[in-house]
């Protein structure tokens, strides 16, 4: 019996000196410490619940009541639901972010977190805790979302306006300067004919008439580039298939492309943007190492997806795209449209990327 009362009375000086201490915390910290007597109810404030916060200094101890009248309306009963989840499961450690009301009404976020006591029998009896105000951190935060969004919308707009400039450009390309060329190559041919008797003015002219096809031929493979027009010509599969043979005769690379709809009906600048980016996607492939690539364009789950999954081994390569500029730009282009890119790696098999586009209007 003396045996358990001293031992009980060298616990309490040990627990009193421990509560000295972190009063005497409380008072060094701008945060607001807080201790939640859980058995009574009551909860001890920090010198700063009163300074910083506002609130009168009535008594030592106030119900928590109080406390949970001055969260947010809009927040309080999931910062209440969380701490009884908390305290069920047994958790050691509470941590919640909310709203929280000064003295004056004033609005602050707030940063609070407590650790939770048990009893023996595993009954929680207290809670001590500090606050944190988080406004500006909050504020920052909001300013920095505020401002990625205005760079996005920004992104997005020199995007489209990209987009109409290399249409516009495309079409005065080949609808006037490329129409010229071929009417001057069509009147060269026609005097080539009438001097064939003079055979060194005639070769020089043939050599002039050669020169100005082949630049006929480059105006037109320049517009093609700035504006696929064989998307409108053809459709979106249709055009995915011709580049794909087109690349594969230029580059040595088997490719395989298969549509699994029959009709696929997208806006022409969403066409337009995946047909871009396969064409980066393609031109990535070749980086690989890849010596087969295998196309496929589908439906699912209210998204078109189309991948493109090589066979080359050059892994460092891959992992270098997925993190260079390029890679950055098809994601961005994609963004711009709600599509997202993802790239998978796969050490035996090679690399396959995935482009997903939603086709439904949210």
């Amino acid at each position: 019996m003396i045996i358990c009362l001293i031992i009980k009375t060298r616990l309490n000086k040990k627990i009193h000196k421990t509560e000295e201490r972190f009063k005497i915390i409380a008072t060094v910290t701008n945060e607001v410490m807080w201790d939640w007597d859980l058995i009574s109810d009551s909860i001890w404030w920090g010198d700063n619940y009163y300074n910083y916060l506002g609130y009168k200094k009535e008594k030592t101890t106030q119900n928590s009541g109080s406390w949970q009248a001055s969260i947010h309306q809009e927040d309080r009963a999931r910062v209440l639901a969380e701490i009884k989840y908390f305290i069920s499961i047994k958790q050691g450690f509470w941590s919640a972010q909310y709203r929280f009301l000064k003295a004056n009404f004033t609005i602050l976020n707030i940063y609070n977190r407590g650790h939770i006591f048990y009893d023996d029998a595993g009954n929680p009896i207290r809670i001590i805790g500090s606050m944190m105000d988080i406004s500006d951190l909050k504020k920052t935060e909001q300013d920095l979302r505020k401002r990625n969004e205005e760079l996005h919308n920004l992104s997005t707009h020199l995007q489209q306006q990209r987009e109409k400039e290399k249409i516009s450009f495309a079409y005065e390309m080949h609808e006037q300067l490329g129409q010229e060329l071929a009417g001057m190559h069509l009147e060269l041919s026609s005097v080539i004919d009438k001097i064939s008797t003079n055979d060194q003015m005639s070769k020089q002219l043939t050599g002039i008439s050669k020169n100005l096809k082949n630049s006929i031929h480059k105006v037109r493979k320049i517009s093609s580039e700035l504006y696929p027009g064989i998307l409108k010509d053809i459709g979106l599969p249709e055009a995915l298939e011709w580049h794909a043979q087109k690349f594969s005769d230029k580059s040595g690379i088997h490719i395989l492309f298969s549509c699994e709809e029959e009709e696929i009906d997208l806006p022409a600048e969403k066409a337009i943007t995946l047909y871009r980016t396969y064409q980066q996607a393609l031109d990535n492939a070749v980086q690989h190492g890849a010596t087969e690539v295998m196309c496929t364009l589908r439906s699912e789950n209210n998204q078109l997806v189309l991948s493109i999954c090589d066979d080359g081994k050059n892994f460092m390569k891959a992992e270098e795209i997925k993190t260079s500029i390029e890679y950055h730009a098809m994601e961005e282009r994609l963004a711009i449209i709600n599509g997202n890119l993802t790239i998978e790696i796969d050490w035996q098999e090679g690399t396959n990327l995935i482009i997903k586009l939603p086709t439904t209007t949210t």
